[in-house]
């Protein structure tokens, strides 16, 4: 499995070879012009993470010149051929660090028969901003440690904020209020799912619309005699899914 190309073989060399000697070799020649042909780099290890299963997230480590490139590189390509089904409705996104990367690996996936592969910088991830601020070196370090995701989660945290004061919400001509200990309970509730902030947000307006339905519902459903409320779990949920339409609500 070490030579990949026969050609290049010298005789005799096959009684030689040992487990990474074609992959020692690439990594002691030299780096020049566009990336070296890297079917001949490709070792046990390398094919193992390349023919992983589809789903899950990989994280591949290694210093500069141990093959990550071209280990990802490859799994695209494999990827897209073995799963071409599945994934020419959804695409490979190859995201690189910059412009220069990406151009230097441009060539690749052609040569590995595969182009249904879109190339972007981080910069280039948000439709309709083009990211072309140079940033100090100071600022792109502090961006590129872990310590920034602490801060990131904080900063979304504190965006998750509690009313002072009960927010009036009209629908219908009818007020509906949302009192903060309401949305604080909402919230609390929220967090302990554990979600990351974009998912968790279904959670919240389901929260929140099941408090406001509970409102209606006590006016509507009362019993003018003093009894049980009249309306059952299915008009309830009808309650819930008119509110979910109502623009007041989904502004709120």
């Amino acid at each position: 499995d070490e030579v990949l190309d026969i050609g290049t073989a010298s005789p005799g060399a096959h009684e030689e070879l040992t487990g990474e000697a074609s992959l020692l070799a690439a990594l002691n020649a030299g780096r020049t012009g566009r990336m070296r042909d890297i079917v001949e780099t490709i070792q046990a290890e390398q094919d193992e993470i390349i023919r992983a299963e589809l789903p899950g997230v990989m994280v591949v480590q290694g210093g500069p010149g141990t093959g990550k490139t071209a280990v990802a590189l490859h799994r695209a390509a494999y990827l897209l051929y073995t799963h071409r089904r599945e994934l020419s409705s959804r695409g490979v996104l190859l995201v690189g660090p910059n412009a220069t990367f990406l151009r230097y690996i441009s060539q690749v996936l052609p040569t590995l028969a595969e182009t249904g592969v879109l190339l972007r910088t981080q910069g280039d991830l948000f439709p309709g901003v083009s990211a072309q601020r140079v940033e100090p070196a100071e600022t792109a370090a502090l961006k590129g440690r872990a310590v920034l995701a602490e801060v990131l989660a904080r900063a979304v945290r504190d965006r998750q904020w509690v009313p002072d004061e009960p927010l009036e919400i009209e629908v219908e001509r009818e007020a509906l209020s949302l009192d903060p200990e309401t949305v604080r309970t909402a919230r609390d509730r929220v967090r302990r799912v554990d979600r990351p902030h974009n998912l968790a947000r279904a959670l919240f307006d389901t929260e929140i619309v099941h408090a406001l339905a509970d409102q209606v519902a006590e006016r509507i459903g009362a019993d003018p005699l003093g009894g049980d409320n009249l309306l059952d779990e299915a008009d309830r949920a009808e309650i819930r899914r008119e509110l979910r339409e109502e623009p007041e609500i989904r502004a709120a």
